[in-house]
């Protein structure tokens, strides 16, 4: 691969509660866990920012599909939802839902390119390890949904 640009970014204080900074300092600011993981929820927190990236990585991609197959993505939108929780054996396991929104074309297609970017986020997009920590033989179980909302969709609902 040839890497045309490496985000950097420190974490401080206590981690999951301490402090972010990039190192352009264009983000800078304290994090804080949310209320279910016993934080307070009074800051942004780590599964956001994974969230909001994810998203925008993958609409990113859609739109290149998209481009490369001559489908108007041009109004497209994706939510990700990243979900934390503990494993059996005590470490943490991060799962990710998208909401796909492609206002301009049918259900159908709408689908088959959001399947398409599914596949190339399995590959591409994911963190090496990232869900779980160490199993990356398990990132289907990962990515577990990608939905297409059917009141949001033109064409042939």
């Amino acid at each position: 691969m040839d890497i045309a640009y490496t985000a950097i970014a420190h974490a401080s204080g206590g981690g999951r509660d301490g402090h972010v900074r990039s190192e352009d300092d264009f983000l800078d600011f304290d994090t804080r866990p949310p209320r279910e993981l016993g934080g307070s929820g009074e800051g942004t927190n780590p599964e956001q920012l994974f969230a909001a990236g994810f998203a925008a990585c993958f609409l990113s991609a859609l739109h290149a599909v998209g481009r490369r197959e001559k489908v108007d993505t041009r109004d497209a939108g994706v939510s990700a939802s990243v979900g934390i929780g503990g494993t059996v054996a005590g470490g943490y396991r991060l799962t990710v839902d998208l909401d796909v929104y492609v206002p301009n074309v049918g259900r159908q297609q709408a689908e088959e390119l959001a399947r398409r970017q599914t596949w190339s986020a399995r590959i591409r997009m994911r963190p090496a390890g990232m869900f779980p920590f160490g199993s990356p033989s398990s990132t289907e179980s990962a990515l577990r949904r990608v939905r297409i909302p059917r009141a949001d969709v033109g064409g042939d609902q």
